[in-house]
């Protein structure tokens, strides 16, 4: 009886959600390649068979990333998640996002480098495809960490809870990956204007960069106000 309890445990249907997912967009990474990027996947609303309606995420202005706040912090009391479970929401977030900043610093370097030293064409795609490439891997490895945590975490909540709890998590997920679209997105600008190779290359990457420190400043945003920073 306890083996059969144990095996029902471990194939619950949120966990089943959580594992399924990254599975999935993991395999989808790995298909891809050079194709921007796993999120895509990650943000199907589809893939986690959860009821959204009524629930937008925020795309770009500030009042919306707010408002996307405010529902969710709304679904949680709804839902009954206990403090102890929300205190661990926030955790997770940050390193999310410090490791896709973190990530991008990376990417950063590497195109000041390419400029400093007034590299060629060829070595800059070169270059600037292996970052890309180091970039996904990094971002793919700390979504692998936050799923693990995420369900570590929502397996020792009070059963009746664990629906729940699960579902608050994919709502944070369902919005962070939306700006890690953004994010490779533009690394994908970036690698597309190397290889179109204008005059003015390397103010079409600034360009770009500078896009980037407004995606980071609306996820700052999102995150305080989800988290009573703001």
């Amino acid at each position: 009886m306890t083996t059969v309890a144990s095996t029902a445990n471990e194939t619950s249907a949120w966990k089943l959600r959580l594992r399924g997912a990254q599975a999935k967009a993991k395999a989808k990474a790995q298909e891809s390649h050079d194709g921007v990027n796993i999120t895509a996947y990650l943000a199907n609303h589809e893939s986690f068979g959860i009821d959204y309606q009524g629930l937008h995420s925020a795309e770009d202005s500030v009042e919306e990333l707010k408002q996307h706040a405010g529902k969710l912090k709304e679904h949680l009391t709804l839902l009954r998640a206990n403090s102890t479970s929300d205190d661990k929401f926030e955790p997770i977030t940050r390193a999310l996002i410090d490791d896709h900043r973190n990530l991008s610093g990376d990417v950063k370097a590497v195109t000041d480098k390419l400029q400093d030293d007034k590299m060629d064409k060829q070595t800059a795609m070169e270059k600037m495809r292996e970052a890309r490439q180091r970039a996904k891997k990094q971002s793919i490895d700390s979504i692998d960490r936050s799923y693990d945590n995420a369900v570590e975490i929502t397996d020792h909540q009070p059963e009746d809870q664990q629906e729940t709890v699960a579902d608050a998590w994919v709502l944070i997920y369902d919005q962070f990956l939306k700006f890690t679209d953004k994010i490779f997105n533009l690394f994908l600008d970036m690698h597309n204007a190397i290889s179109q190779w204008p005059g003015d290359v390397w103010e079409k990457v600034k360009e770009a960069w500078n896009t980037m420190k407004g995606v980071f400043v609306e996820i700052y945003q999102w995150f305080n106000d989800l988290f009573g920073y703001a």
